[in-house]
């Protein structure tokens, strides 16, 4: 308690005074604290620390009902034997009123004020922290009651002695008196509250503070401390009550809805759903620029959000970039969310905010930017669409792979469905899709005479725009490996508003018959005029023979010679073969051949059928060796040789090993 002179309290009110702002006002204010210490029947209550929550103090807990000592506080139901402080003096033994808190239904906060916590760094009765709601350029508004507990006295054994109670107000960047203050201008708000004149109740006062966070505050947090303003040394009186703590945000109502935008142009048109938030279960987020949640709000089956009241955006007349999403997350409200994620088998196609001037649909990546927002809005709507399904498609070959062969696969067209517009698997010929892998096992994939290579399909996959069954095939090439009986590469159907599937589909080539053979290493040498081969198979199945293939530009091949099987065509061991050709006596064999068969042709009339079969083989022997500068029958200076090895089945088709280029000996 404390003899200063009343002139220290009129200069405290007249801070007071001067708080007061008077500019306009949001309409609508969102509750930061309502703090009213609860209700109860116990007296006090057994869990004081739980019910100042979300707040803290400096003064440590009573839950007894007895005498309340310094530095301590109570929640409690009335004053009631907390006053006694053993006085000998029978005018004294109770030096506080008789009351409760302030609307007479719940606890209070009783504060046994100690010099030894004073001040805001050390005598914080009430400190509430907000990370969340810290908004540059917001307003808020403070509310609380506050009682002085000393009782009327004359002062017949301690006169002059008896201290009004103190409490001040700082709002600042931290939780103590080194940081920037808000609420005042330099020192702290601070109220001295007087006794009452009689013993008759708790002399309650309610204290009303404004303030507007500056544009330019930043900093992790913001902090309301009620703080033990007195700086006097004196012990006697200071003691005080708390009751209903009331911290606003003025906010703004924002909302708009979120629906299944089928032709992808980000305005909800007839026939077009709203996405159900309550199935699954999806939230509208308001955000900082940074993601930290201000607000959360769930989205209604008609696919509404609305942020109004003590969900609201906060009112403000700065931009600092506060920002809408959506998730299927459940985030709370301090958390940090930069991501939108929409249901399961959606696909974001944009937002559209109806011409609103303070806010900004983006680039179609389901977040809406606010600016000022000092004025309700509507209308704030996101455009999402249920993304179109792939399916697989098999098409069965009778035989073996063909190198070189091309396969049409019209016959089994690639296949998607749309779940609004065509919710059944059809051929999505005439529409968009996406090749988004290359076929397995060295297959060669071509559409429209153009083979889709590994650059195409390289990001977001082979665009092709208007889907044309015809146009697509699929062949083996010589790198194909023996034991091939299929092919797949995988494909993305896209629909109208332009969203990929994404979960590409596979398209499957399969073979009734393996490929026979795996070619082992290959080598060719010229000596002279002479061709050496070397080969290795290391594996066959149903292989009848071998056919030496030779060229001069790698592409266009002449047959020179053959050899069979050295397995009888089976075999899952390695095998070698080997081939030696002279090119000359291959020519002059077939030259021979030819001459004779005409001359025996023209002698032997009688015999002209076995001996015409005789002709047409000389010929067929003949020509390649004639073939004007083929370089298997005749090679000069320094032209160069490439060698490829024919595999032939003992059904007929055929396969290519790598080719190789001959090396002079």
């Amino acid at each position: 308690m404390s003899n200063r002179p009343w002139s220290r309290v009129l200069t405290l009110s007249l801070l007071c005074l001067s708080s007061v702002h008077t500019y306009a006002q949001p309409g609508t204010w969102k509750k930061l604290v309502n703090e009213d210490f609860g209700t109860g029947t116990a007296d006090p209550s057994a869990t004081p620390a739980a019910l100042i929550a979300p707040g803290t103090t400096s003064y440590t807990a009573q839950t007894t009902h007895t005498t309340l000592y310094d530095g301590s506080y109570a929640l409690a139901l009335n004053t009631n034997g907390y006053g006694n402080f053993a006085y000998p003096s029978s005018t004294l033994k109770n030096l506080w009123q008789v009351g409760s808190d302030h609307t007479g239904s719940g606890y209070m906060m009783m504060i046994n004020a100690n010099p030894a916590k004073q001040g805001e760094a050390n005598g914080a009765y009430y400190l509430y922290s907000s990370s969340a709601f810290d908004i540059p350029g917001a307003y808020y508004r403070i509310s609380f009651w506050a009682a002085n507990m000393m009782g009327y006295t004359t002062g017949t054994d301690f006169p002059g002695v008896f201290k009004d109670g103190y409490i001040g107000l700082s709002i600042r960047n931290t939780p103590n008196n080194t940081g920037t203050i808000y609420n005042a201008t330099g020192a702290p708000q601070t109220w001295v509250l007087p006794r009452a004149t009689a013993n008759n109740g708790l002399p309650w006062q309610q204290k009303n503070v404004n303030f507007i966070l500056p544009a330019g505050y930043n900093a992790p947090a913001l902090y309301f401390n009620f703080f033990n303003s007195d700086n006097n040394a004196s012990t006697f009186g200071n003691d005080l009550a708390i009751d209903d703590l009331l911290i606003e945000m003025g906010v703004i109502t924002v909302s708009g809805k979120i629906f299944n935008d089928i032709n992808g142009n980000k305005t909800q048109d007839a026939g077009e759903p709203a996405i159900n938030g309550t199935a699954p279960v999806l939230y509208a987020y308001l955000t900082k620029s940074n993601g930290a949640i201000i607000s959360k709000v769930p989205v209604a089956a008609d696919g509404s959000y609305t942020f109004t009241g003590d969900n609201g955006v906060p009112y403000t007349t700065v931009d600092i970039g506060m920002k809408i999403l959506y998730s299927t997350a459940n985030i709370p409200v301090g958390g940090t969310i930069n991501t939108p994620a929409p249901p399961p088998g959606y696909a974001i196609i944009g937002e559209n905010v109806n011409g609103a001037a303070q806010a900004s649909a983006g680039p179609n990546d389901g977040i809406i930017t606010l600016g000022i927002t000092n004025a309700d809005m509507s209308n704030l709507n996101f455009a999402m669409e249920q993304a179109p399904e792939s399916y697989d498609v098999t098409k069965n070959i009778t035989g073996a792979p063909v190198s070189g062969v091309p396969v049409s696969i019209a016959d089994a067209p690639l296949k998607g469905s749309d779940p609004i517009i065509q919710p059944t698997a059809i051929s999505w010929s005439s529409k968009p899709l996406y090749i988004t892998s290359l076929p397995t096992n060295g297959f060669n994939l071509v559409y429209n005479g153009h083979t889709i290579t590994t650059a195409d399909i390289a990001g977001n996959g082979y665009l092709i725009p208007n889907y044309d069954p015809s146009k697509l095939v699929m062949m083996a090439t010589a790198t194909t490996p023996g034991g091939t009986n299929k092919s797949s590469f995988t494909y993305a159907v896209v629909d109208i508003a332009g969203i990929k599937d994404p979960t590409p589909a596979t398209f499957t080539l399969q073979y009734s018959i393996a490929l026979p053979v795996v070619f082992g290493k290959l080598s060719a040498t010229i000596s002279g005029n002479q061709l050496h081969l070397s080969w290795s198979t290391l594996m066959e199945k149903n292989n009848d023979h071998f056919v030496i293939e030779v060229s001069d530009d790698g592409q266009h091949f002449t047959a020179i010679g053959q050899v069979d099987s050295n397995v009888n065509g089976n075999s899952d061991q390695e095998t070698h073969y080997t081939y030696t050709g002279n090119m000359a006596a291959t020519r002059m064999l077939g030259v021979s051949f030819l001459v004779l068969g005409i001359a025996l042709l023209l002698l032997h009339r009688r015999n002209r059928g076995p001996l015409l079969a005789v002709l047409v083989m000389s010929i067929g022997l003949a020509l390649p060796s004639c073939k004007k500068g083929d370089p298997a029958i005749s090679r000069s200076g320094n032209t160069q040789l490439f060698v490829r090895i024919q595999q032939v089945n003992k059904d007929g088709s055929i396969t290519y090993s790598p080719v190789v280029k001959a090396v002079a000996d």
